[in-house]
């Protein structure tokens, strides 16, 4: 009763107590009118079970950090002939899923899969050791990977240096001419290690991993923003990250 007293009240501010947090059946008093309308109409209209679960999505469409990355790493892959050697060192599944739609695809991971379809060719492994010989591929992409890579996380060996030794390990297999395309975590302020999470680098760590190789174009984006940002932008904070994107090309 003391909860239901007080939601009347706090209604007038479109606002709601409720014990379990988000209530999905809360309807915003700016909205409320028309979607009991709405809700009742389709309820008379179909012989479908209809029940109360509000939701708005209207505005702008929301950029998640991880589609800023794989569209990044998309608009770098998809100029590259359809014939070109890709690599792919523990991305995302779903870009995986995507990039192996129109083009062939090999894929290093550390935990053991099936290939989806008959574009891709799984290799079970570490990134640190790359079983492919010097100037094998045209383009190596590794989204939101190489923080990860020696902690352990992922059942993978403990080494602090995998980073660096992976990093190294995809410039080796590229063609002279060939892409780096490397997404990962970045602030300002000294490198931290949420362990055993991930790694957060600075622009000068990223670099200094990269430093044989020329940049192509480098990106930044803001997690809390939700935005693209330039390196004076990013957060100061120890603890947490945005978004850096790289596209190198191996001299």
């Amino acid at each position: 009763m003391l909860m239901r007293n007080a939601n009347k009240l706090l209604s007038l501010f479109n606002l709601k107590v409720s014990p379990a947090g988000q209530d999905r059946h809360f309807v915003p008093g700016k909205a409320r009118k028309r979607y009991w309308m709405e809700f009742y109409s389709i309820k008379r209209s179909t012989g479908e079970f209809v029940f109360k679960s509000y939701k708005d999505d209207s505005g702008p469409h929301p950029i998640p950090y991880q589609d800023f990355e794989c569209s990044f790493a998309a608009r770098h892959i998809a100029p590259l002939p359809s014939d070109a050697a890709v690599l792919d060192v523990g991305s995302y599944r779903q870009f995986i899923l995507g990039a192996q739609t129109l083009r062939k695809i090999v894929t290093l991971d550390i935990r053991d899969r099936e290939p989806a379809t008959g574009n891709e060719s799984v290799v079970t492994g570490e990134a640190t050791m790359i079983g492919f010989p010097a100037g094998h591929f045209d383009c190596v992409v590794s989204l939101s990977s190489i923080e990860h890579f020696g902690l352990g996380r992922y059942g993978d060996a403990f080494d602090p240096m995998a980073d660096v030794k992976a990093v190294n390990e995809m410039c080796r297999v590229l063609k002279p001419g060939g892409l780096a395309v490397i997404s990962t975590t970045i602030h300002k302020g000294r490198p931290s290690v949420a362990f055993n999470a991930h790694r957060i680098y600075n622009y000068s760590s990223i670099r200094g991993m990269l430093g044989g190789m020329g940049a192509v174009e480098e990106q930044v984006f803001s997690k809390g923003t939700g935005r693209q940002i330039s390196y004076d932008q990013m957060t100061d904070s120890k603890y947490l990250w945005d978004i850096y994107c790289g596209c190198w090309r191996k001299r």
